[in-house]
């Protein structure tokens, strides 16, 4: 597909921001400056980019405990979700959240969620809203190859076929949950079954191309503000580090990985295309690369020099 070169140059900064982001955290764990569980999303930067660019602002997002390169697509500020992680008082929910709880409905991020596979049911409310209000607005959740086979995953898009619902189903098959191969663990090879089952038009997408994860993911908006109902992406991806910072590794090799690296990076095989069209070269690239770890840079001061939250708001905005 043909995009503008801003567009092109937009889906670039995405990811070299989500790379740059995730890239220092399991040093920022390890320093003790991050309390509690971080899982890291490199490798699957080209979703983070492919999915959220095509979407508007009041479009909703639902993202599970690898959130932070979605959540960064969508418009959240680096700052505010480091402080977050770091568990500071300037954070998206002032340090109560922490890295899988970040939420920010101003900009349609309706929260992250440690329950695996539970975003495609919180996913149906407001795209069921949008249907009864008759607003355009679409719906997107994101869950793996392991919470895929979670049984309410599947009453979820029954009911969004059901009731032509605007919800966009996005499983993110980075081929292990946790540490057992989805080859292993999930009942088919291709996935898309999964959504054909319930009689949603679904797609087998390349999680290593950009492009083509934009060009899908466009096709789903369409269909979901044209009233056709849910779509559901089955894409392709791989997570270079553990399924959480700590993890022992010992499932995989680590030939495996530089493999899948070496072959099928998101950022370097888009950046190839780019150079290839004479719409970048080298300088402009690194350029690129260097403004994205500068902000990340200021965020993780930003988030270190924040304060903790007051002890005496230990209850507040938590229960309703």
């Amino acid at each position: 597909m043909e995009l503008p070169k801003a567009k092109l140059i937009r889906l670039m900064e995405i990811m070299l921001l989500v790379r740059a982001f995730e890239t220092p955290l399991e040093q920022l764990v390890y320093e003790g400056k991050i309390p509690g569980v971080v899982h890291q999303a490199l490798g699957q930067e080209a979703i983070s980019a492919g999915t959220t660019l095509p979407l508007r602002k009041d479009d909703y997002i639902f993202t599970h405990h690898r959130s932070h390169g979605c959540l960064l697509g969508k418009g959240l500020d680096p700052k505010k979700m480091l402080a977050e992680i770091f568990g500071k008082s300037t954070g998206y929910c002032k340090g109560k959240g922490g890295s899988m709880h970040i939420t920010s409905p101003e900009n349609g991020a309706m929260g992250s969620n440690g329950i695996v596979g539970y975003a495609a049911v919180l996913s149906n409310g407001p795209a069921l809203h949008s249907k009864l209000k008759g607003l355009d607005r679409v719906s997107v959740c994101y869950f793996g190859d392991g919470g895929s086979s979670q049984g309410f995953i599947h009453e979820a898009m029954n009911l969004a076929s059901v009731w032509k619902l605007p919800t966009i189903f996005i499983l993110e098959n980075n081929h292990y949950a946790e540490s057992t191969p989805a080859e292993y663990g999930c009942s088919v090879k291709d996935f898309t079954l999964r959504g054909k089952a319930h009689n949603i038009p679904s797609y087998n997408v390349d999680g290593s191309d950009v492009l083509e994860v934009y060009e899908v993911m466009q096709k789903a908006i369409s269909d979901g503000r044209n009233k056709k109902g849910p779509s559901f992406l089955a894409i392709d991806c791989y997570r270079y580090k553990g399924h959480q910072v700590g993890e022992p590794l010992g499932y995989r090799t680590d030939e495996e990985v530089e493999n899948y690296r070496r072959k099928k990076d998101p950022i370097m095989k888009f950046k190839k295309y780019l150079t290839e069209k004479g719409l970048i070269n080298e300088e402009d690239y690194k350029k690129m690369e260097n403004e994205a770890n500068i902000i990340i840079e200021e965020a993780i001061r930003f988030a270190d020099e924040s304060p903790f939250p007051d002890p005496a708001e230990t209850y507040t905005e938590v229960f309703v």
